[in-house]
């Protein structure tokens, strides 16, 4: 399932890196690295909860 969602996200990052200005470029290179952030924590649930269900 995180596949999809990694896939959409980045999708959507991409879609939103291109509608940037200059004068919006500072704000979406921060909100892109909340992008990373919560896309790594996305991951490491998804691992850590297929860990404890021992698949």
């Amino acid at each position: 399932m995180y596949i999809l969602l990694t896939v959409l996200g980045l999708l959507a990052a991409l879609a939103g890196a291109l509608m940037l200005t200059k004068a919006t470029m500072g704000v979406g290179a921060i909100a892109f690295g909340i992008f990373l952030v919560a896309l790594a924590r996305v991951i490491q649930a998804e691992r850590h909860q297929s860990q404890i269900m021992g698949r």
